[in-house]
């Protein structure tokens, strides 16, 4: 019951955040790193699921999805999206260090919520899996929109 309440509470948050990271100028950057990050999300949290590294024994959608929808298709997206407007307009050592801050961060609540909860289990999944995608895929696409805005013209790229 605990479990599903926080799990309830996490795709509440999700959704009031939500229109507030889009809000912010420009939207086109931030509605792609969202569809972006999303896609990107779904594709590899299936695999991980389905090669049964880590399990989501309470998950929304538990007929439909193996992996967590709620993390793959809102939450991850919408951090990625705060975190590309955090970098905006950074040099590349402060994406890079604001990259393991948001990846160290989320890293250790999953952690907790491995350990606590029924959210996620760990099966051959080890912690630092956790910490080194989520900061591949975090510089992935910053630099994917990055590219996409100097191929399109529009600042900033990164000031190195």
């Amino acid at each position: 019951m605990k479990d599903r309440f926080m799990l309830y509470g996490l795709y509440l948050l999700g959704l009031v955040l939500l229109p507030f990271a889009l809000k912010k100028e420009p939207k086109k950057d931030w509605i792609i790193v969202f569809l972006f990050k999303t896609l990107l999300s779904g594709f590899l949290g299936n695999i991980i699921a389905a090669k049964k590294l880590l399990e989501f024994p309470i998950r929304l959608f538990p007929k439909a999805f193996k992996s967590s929808v709620l993390f793959d298709n809102l939450l991850f997206p919408l951090l990625c999206v705060y975190f590309n407007q955090s970098t905006y307009k950074s040099r590349l050592v402060s994406i890079i260090t604001q990259a393991f801050i948001y990846s160290l961060s989320i890293t250790g609540i999953e952690y907790i919520f491995e350990k606590k909860t029924n959210l996620i289990k760990y099966n051959t999944w080890r912690w630092y899996y956790t910490f080194f995608s989520l900061t591949g895929t975090f510089l992935f696409v910053r630099g994917t929109i990055a590219y996409i805005r100097k191929i399109t013209h529009t600042e900033p790229f990164v000031n190195v």
